[in-house]
C-alpha cells in the first residue's frame, strides 16, 4: 500500500449505503473507526500491535490481521481528519517494560486559545 493513499483506506470502514463522495466516504470511515476505538467521549486509547490490527480488521478496513499490522506501520506519524476541527492520531510509543504500544488520540480535545 503506498503511503500517500493511507488516508483513502478508511472508506472501507464506512457503513453507510448510497452515492457518496470518496471524501465523504472516507471521513465516514475514519468516524466509525473512532468510535470502534475511542467511543463518544474517550480521547486517547493505547493498544499493542496484535490489539491495532485486530481493530482495523474488525472495522473492514484490513482483510486479515496480518495486513492490519502493516497498516498500524504506516500510520504512525499520521493525522487524520475526520470533521471540521476534528482529528485523529496514530503515534508509537513505549510503556514502561519497552514493550512497543500503539495510541489513537482525538486531537478535537485539543482546544488552545
Amino acid at each position: 500500500m503506498e503511503e500517500k493513499n493511507i488516508e483513502s483506506i478508511f472508506m472501507k470502514a464506512s457503513k453507510k449505503e448510497g452515492f457518496m463522495t470518496e471524501n465523504e466516504r472516507r471521513i465516514d470511515g475514519v468516524k466509525e473507526f473512532k468510535r470502534m476505538t475511542l467511543g463518544s467521549f474517550r480521547r486517547k486509547s493505547i493498544k499493542t500491535l496484535k490489539e491495532m490490527a485486530q481493530t482495523l480488521y474488525n472495522s473492514r478496513i484490513a482483510s486479515s490481521i496480518e495486513e492490519g499490522e502493516n497498516i498500524t506501520k504506516l500510520l504512525v506519524g499520521k493525522v487524520v481528519n475526520y470533521r471540521s476541527g476534528g482529528d485523529i492520531g496514530f503515534t508509537q510509543m513505549k510503556d514502561r517494560e519497552g514493550n512497543i504500544r500503539y495510541a489513537i488520540t482525538d486531537y478535537s480535545y485539543d482546544i488552545r486559545f
